[in-house]
C-alpha cells in the first residue's frame, strides 16, 4: 500500500497532513491529486518547519503544486489549528489524514481526537512511526538534546505512536480495517454506527 494507491483507489480528495516537515509527502500527495485532476490538501506543523532546507514552500513552488495545498505553519502545537479547523467546520470535512508529527503519546493521540471530530464516515487514517522512539534521537557522541534529558526513560524507551494506534485507533469502535503494514497502522472511520 502506498500513499498514492489509497488516495487513488479510495477517491479520497480532501487530505489532511500533521507533520510538514521539508514537504517530502506533502508535494508527494499534492501530485496525487494533481494527476487525478482535483482535491486539497492541507498539512500542518510548526513554524520550525519554515527553516528547513528546501522547506515546504520551495518544494510545492519548484513543482508547480501551490495551488494544491494549504499550508499552516504554527508557534507552538499543530493541535491548535486543529481546534480552529473544527471552529470553522460544522461538519466533518476530510477524507483522509497522514499523521506524522509530534510522535509523542500526548500530541499524536489528543490529535487523534481532534481529527475524529473533522474525519467524514468512510474516510482513512494512516499513523506513520508505529515503531519510532524518541531513544532513537541520543547520539552516542552528541550531547543529549535538553528536552530528553528530562523526559522520563520510560517515555524514551516507548513507541508512543505505536500506543496510541493500539489503546486509541484500534480499541476504537468507530474504526474498522485496522491493518499495520510495516511501520504504518491504516484504519477506516466506519460509515454508520450500526
Amino acid at each position: 500500500l502506498s500513499l498514492g494507491a489509497l488516495i487513488k483507489r479510495e477517491g479520497l480528495s480532501s487530505l489532511l497532513e500533521l507533520g510538514t516537515f521539508h514537504g517530502k509527502s506533502t508535494a508527494y500527495m499534492a501530485a496525487v491529486l494533481e494527476a487525478m485532476g482535483r482535491g486539497t490538501l492541507v498539512t500542518i506543523d510548526r513554524i520550525d518547519a519554515e527553516a528547513k532546507n528546501p522547506n515546504v514552500y520551495q518544494m510545492l513552488r519548484s513543482l508547480e503544486l501551490s495551488h494544491r495545498v494549504q499550508v499552516y505553519l504554527e508557534p507552538r502545537s499543530l493541535t491548535w489549528r486543529l481546534m480552529r479547523l473544527i471552529e470553522e467546520h460544522e461538519s466533518p470535512c476530510f477524507d483522509f489524514c497522514y499523521f506524522d508529527a509530534g510522535h509523542s503519546w500526548d500530541v499524536t493521540g489528543f490529535a487523534f481526537f481532534l481529527v475524529d471530530r473533522l474525519l467524514k464516515p468512510g474516510g482513512w487514517v494512516i499513523f506513520d512511526d508505529l515503531d519510532w522512539t524518541y531513544e532513537r534521537m541520543i547520539k552516542p557522541d552528541e550531547p543529549v538534546p535538553d528536552f530528553l534529558s528530562r523526559m522520563p526513560e520510560e517515555e524514551r524507551r516507548t513507541a508512543q505512536i505505536g500506543k496510541v494506534w493500539d489503546l486509541l485507533v484500534s480499541r476504537s469502535t468507530g474504526y474498522e480495517r485496522h491493518e499495520v503494514i510495516n511501520s504504518w497502522g491504516v484504519a477506516r472511520k466506519r460509515i454508520s454506527s450500526a
